[in-house]
C-alpha cells in the first residue's frame, strides 16, 4: 500500500524519516507550494495540480492528497514530455517497479506521444495514470518538483504495488465514421475534408437538433465527445472536445492522427453509471484488495453533474468499500492512461480508470 492522508491546509503536513512525497494538489493550493515544500524540508517533494481530488465516496474542490514514498520501496522523476523512449529508458534504469502511476499534464499536444513512447521503457509493467490540470481546462504549468513548476512535464511513480486494473466509458456511437483529414497533436482540423467544427456542428443540428457554438461549446460538446475506432475488439476510446477555435478546428484532449475513424458518441445517465459500477464488480471481484486508485474523466463530472455522487456509491459499492472494504482514493482526470486491456500505453477520454491493489 502507499499511505496516503488528506490535508485541507499546509500547516497538518508532516514528514516522516525515510519518505519522501507526492502531493496532489487542487489549483487553489497553487501559491501555498513554497509553504509546502517548506513544511516537508528535508524530503524530496514533488506532485501536480489536480481538477478534483476523490476519497471513496467523496469528491474534494479544495485540498492536498499526500503520498508517501518509502525511499527503499518506490521512486519518483519528473519528465519534460518532449521525452522519447530513449530518455525515458535512461530515468527508469536500474529502476524495480511492478507498476508506474502517471500524472502528465492533461492539455498537453504532447500527451498521446509521450503515452506512446512509455511503451518500451515500461516493459509490460502495468501503468495506471491521469492527465492533470486545473477545472477550468486553461493550460498552464501544473506539475511541479524542487525545480519548480512548468507545463508539459509528466510525473512518473514507481512502485512494488501489483495492480488490478481496468477501464471502461459507457458512450454509445450514434454517427459515424468520419475520416479526419487533417490534424496536428491535439487539434482537429479537418473532417471529410471539411472544417471540423462545421461537421461536428451540422451533425448535432441535423441528428439531435442542438445548436452548438464557440460561446457554449462546453455545455453542449460534454454531452457528444468522439470515439476512435481501435479495430482489437475493446472499447471505441473516447477523445474529448473542449474548445472550437476561430479557423474552424477543435481542440480535444489527447490526440488524433490522419484517416483516423471517428464517430460522433453521446452520453445516457444511466449506461454511465452502469459501466462503472459493472467496472468496480469486476475489478475487485473475489476480494483481498485494501487499496484502489481511481481516475475518473472530469468531463463524467460535467455531464453527471449531481449524479456524479451516484458514480462514486456505485464504484465503492462494486468494491465493497466501507469499514473494512478496501479504501479508494483518486483525482478527476484530464485524460486517462493505461495499458491495461491495450496493446501499448493508450490516452482515454471521459473513462473510468480503477486500478486495485493486490495483497502480495
Amino acid at each position: 500500500m502507499i499511505e496516503i492522508t488528506l490535508h485541507e491546509t499546509a500547516e497538518s503536513l508532516a514528514g516522516k524519516p525515510g519518505q519522501d512525497y507526492v502531493l496532489l494538489i487542487t489549483e487553489d493550493f497553487v501559491p501555498a507550494l513554497p509553504r509546502l515544500r517548506e513544511m516537508l524540508h528535508g524530503h524530496a517533494v514533488c506532485g501536480a495540480v489536480v481538477p478534483y481530488l476523490i476519497a471513496d465516496r467523496r469528491t474534494i474542490a479544495s485540498g492536498i492528497a499526500c503520498l508517501a514514498l518509502p525511499r527503499d520501496a518506490t521512486f519518483a522523476v519528473v519528465l519534460p514530455m518532449t521525452a522519447g523512449p530513449a530518455a525515458i529508458e535512461r530515468a527508469l534504469e536500474g529502476r524495480d517497479f511492478t507498476s508506474l502511476l502517471l500524472f502528465a499534464d492533461g492539455l498537453s499536444r504532447h500527451l498521446d506521444g509521450f503515452a506512446g513512447a512509455l511503451d518500451g521503457p515500461v516493459r509490460g509493467r502495468t501503468v495506471l495514470g491521469t492527465g492533470v490540470g486545473t477545472k477550468d481546462f486553461t493550460p498552464g504549468p501544473v506539475v511541479f518538483d524542487a525545480a519548480g513548476i512548468r507545463a508539459d512535464a509528466a510525473l512518473l511513480v514507481g512502485t512494488g504495488l501489483r495492480l488490478r486494473a481496468g477501464a471502461r466509458h459507457g458512450w454509445e456511437s450514434i454517427h459515424g465514421p468520419l475520416v479526419v483529414t487533417r490534424a496536428e497533436g491535439n487539434v482537429l482540423h479537418e473532417l471529410n475534408g471539411e472544417p471540423a467544427f462545421g461537421v461536428y456542428r451540422r451533425i448535432l443540428a441535423e441528428q439531435e437538433g442542438v445548436g452548438i457554438r464557440a460561446d457554449n461549446f462546453l455545455a453542449v460538446a460534454k454531452s457528444y465527445p468522439f470515439g476512435i475506432a481501435t479495430f482489437k475488439g475493446s472499447e471505441i476510446v473516447v477523445r474529448d472536445p473542449i474548445r472550437a477555435n476561430p479557423d474552424g478546428s477543435l481542440t480535444i484532449v489527447s490526440s488524433v492522427h490522419r484517416l483516423d475513424a471517428l464517430y460522433i458518441m453521446k452520453g445516457v445517465r444511466e449506461q454511465l453509471l452502469d459501466s462503472s459500477r459493472a467496472l468496480s464488480r469486476d475489478t475487485f471481484a473475489g476480494g483481498g484488495f485494501s487499496q484502489a486508485f481511481l481516475f475518473d474523466c472530469i468531463s463524467r463530472v460535467l455531464f453527471l453533474e449531481d449524479d456524479f455522487a451516484r458514480e462514486l456509491d456505485g464504484v465503492c459499492d462494486g468494491a465493497g468499500a466501507g469499514a473494512s472494504g478496501p479504501r479508494i482514493f483518486g483525482v478527476t482526470s484530464i485524460g486517462e492512461i493505461t495499458n491495461a486491456g491495450h496493446s501499448g500505453v493508450k490516452v482515454l477520454n471521459k473513462t473510468t480508470l480503477l486500478g486495485a491493489v493486490e495483497h502480495v
